[in-house]
């Protein structure tokens, strides 16, 4: 399934003037990257995705689109394309909004609790959640080891006030 660029969000993007405003920025469109955008999906949450290669699927497209896949829960057997086609005939009904040829360049938390994300075709975001679901640069990495720490000791925080004010502390 070749995916369809479409026209009215190429004009809205270039048309707008400062970052997309979105819920959720999904790094990466291969199998666990369009899985998440199903998920999301299923909560009402629309999804922007974003992934190095021209089109869906990851690895399993680029490496082996033939080979038999093995290991897929429920499923016996099914080529790293059909998974792939499979998975955005699912998507479908949700309609994420794909950035194909793009890498993320930049994660920066900002003082309101959201991200900012850019790409190397400067494409910017201003989401409340990434989903970093691709094989990540070594920039990136370093980022998203900042917000993982950031914000486990964001919930730690949180909680150990939560457990103060039950008067456990």
């Amino acid at each position: 399934m070749e995916p369809q660029l479409n026209q009215e969000v190429l004009r809205t993007a270039a048309a707008h003037d400062g970052p997309i405003e979105t819920d959720a920025v999904v790094v990466g469109a291969g199998p666990v990257g369009l899985f998440q955008v199903f998920e999301l999906g299923l909560l009402e949450i629309k999804a922007h995705v974003i992934d190095s290669l021209a089109y869906p699927g990851g690895q399993c497209v680029e490496l082996y689109p033939d080979k038999p896949i093995y290991d897929i829960p429920a499923v016996p057997v099914c080529t790293g394309q059909e998974l792939t086609d499979n998975l955005l005939k699912q998507i479908e009904p949700f309609g994420a909004t794909f950035h194909f040829g793009q890498e993320v360049t930049e994660v920066r938390p900002q003082d309101d609790g959201r991200f900012f994300v850019e790409t190397s075709k400067g494409t910017r975001f201003l989401t409340k959640t990434v989903f970093i679901a691709e094989t990540m640069t070594p920039d990136i990495r370093t980022a998203a080891n900042a917000l993982v720490v950031q914000g486990a000791l964001t919930v730690a925080r949180e909680l150990t006030e939560d457990i103060a004010d039950l008067g456990f502390i």
